[in-house]
């Protein structure tokens, strides 16, 4: 029996909607009644095997995955001990656009901190359209819709190139707005909530003047359990707390044949939605084993390797009932991954995106990302939304910034051969005496 009261640590969730591209070979099957006769049960299967990926659209996916398991990684580190929800393919899909305008030595840290390893601009576009194609055609019982948009400053000229790219391979919405005007992050914000349900209905505050672009990806999910649980049998049971506390919260139960394997340190078990083409994933840690300790093991590696481990087994889940919202900031997690470079006013290269003049620089302002989850006794219901801001500086020479040097505390000195570069004598003077 897996029973998530007894694990000692708090909920921890984070919702994959690549779900589709990480199953394991081998058929999922699950037992459900017959819609013409409710008596007579039918089998619903969902082979991996009937989706055939190209190799770029392959590349791409396994990409995605290795960026929201490090992306995941890098928000728990901020976030220990809270509820986390990330979208690891919002948050990619949203700066693949901002990619297809990165060049030198930004584009190479965009590459390198979205696991890229080395795709071509091309082969990137292509998957995303492909993905996008794949991901809106979801299965029986479950939605699942993906929306781009780009919102431009009315007085800026972008290259069309660039906003072509994104048009074609993102179907981006794009439209121009007078970012000053009252109504801007109003009309922005609508955008999203129609594209998520209403689930997230703001993710734009207020509008900073340096901004340029606000390019925005909305991910919409819904799906009705295989095989529901049963109403009747969820109960008010205990569930232990980080902390050590004990509270009393609704747990669903449900007896079945499921995919399922446990090690020393956790259990796992799928759960499919409508035909088993998609499914939420739980790992449960072993009171010993500890979720701190399981999220450190979500590494890319492992986690394909768990993906074929599961079998098919009876028994009891007891999962939660529970509705989530999570709002992140992702700047500094991004950094962490190695896109620092495209965060800093004067040395981030977005000039695929515009011409610009030798003093004017874009680069990002914010990425921030907002998600919606509630799991209950017929389905799941999951948004996500994923903000970049893109801003527009002017690069300020540093020889034209006044500064003054007093040298009255211990400092460091050397004596460098400025023709090799070598450093002759290096000292630390703490006493000039």
């Amino acid at each position: 029996m897996i029973a998530l009261g007894t694990t000692g640590k708090a909920l921890a969730v984070t919702i994959w909607l690549l779900a589709a591209c990480a199953l394991s070979a081998g058929e999922a099957q699950v037992s459900v009644k017959g819609a013409d006769d409710p008596d007579q049960p039918t089998i619903r299967r969902f082979s991996p095997n009937s989706i055939r990926l190209d190799e770029p659209t392959r590349a791409y996916a396994g990409a995605v995955n290795r960026f929201g398991i490090d992306l995941f990684g890098a928000v728990m580190a901020e976030d220990s001990g809270k509820n986390v929800i990330v979208s690891p393919i919002s948050a990619a899909l949203a700066l693949a656009m901002v990619y297809n305008g990165a060049s030198g030595e930004t584009q190479v840290a965009m590459d390198n901190a979205l696991r890229l390893r080395g795709m071509s601009m091309e082969d990137i576009n292509h998957a995303c359209e492909m993905l996008n194609v794949l991901l809106e055609n979801p299965g029986q019982d479950i939605e699942l819709t993906i929306a781009n948009s780009l919102w431009l400053k009315e007085s800026f000229k972008f290259r069309p190139d660039y906003l072509e790219r994104n048009a074609s391979f993102f179907d981006a919405l794009i439209q121009t707005i007078d970012f000053r005007s009252p109504g801007a992050a109003g009309t922005i914000n609508q955008w999203v909530a129609d594209a998520t349900r209403n689930r997230i209905k703001k993710i734009i505050a207020s509008i900073d003047p340096e901004t340029i672009m606000i390019l925005i990806n909305a991910v919409y999910f819904k799906g009705a359990w295989a095989e529901p649980f049963d109403p009747a049998l969820t109960a008010e049971k205990e569930f232990y707390m980080l902390s050590g506390d004990t509270i009393r919260h609704p747990l669903m139960e449900r007896t079945d044949k499921f995919y399922y394997f446990a090690t020393d340190q956790f259990q796992a078990v799928r759960l499919p939605y409508g035909d088993t083409r998609m499914e939420m994933q739980l790992y449960l840690p072993s009171q010993e084993y500890g979720l701190s300790r399981l999220l450190g093991d979500v590494k890319d590696e492992n986690w394909r390797q768990w993906q074929d481990q599961f079998h098919n087994q009876e028994g009891t889940v007891m999962l939660p009932r529970f509705t989530l919202e999570y709002e992140k900031v992702l700047n500094d997690p991004l950094m962490n991954l190695g896109m620092t470079v495209a965060f800093d006013r004067n040395l981030a290269d977005f000039s695929g995106m515009a011409d610009l003049s030798g003093d004017q620089v874009i680069f990002i302002k914010e990425v921030r990302q907002k998600t919606f989850l509630e799991v209950n006794e017929k389905g799941t219901e999951a948004a996500a939304a994923t903000s970049v801001t893109m801003a527009l500086a002017t690069s300020v020479m540093q020889e034209s910034v006044p500064f003054q040097m007093v040298v009255d505390r211990p400092f460091l000195c050397a004596i460098v051969d400025r023709g090799t570069g070598l450093v002759l004598f290096m000292g630390a003077i703490v006493d000039p005496r």
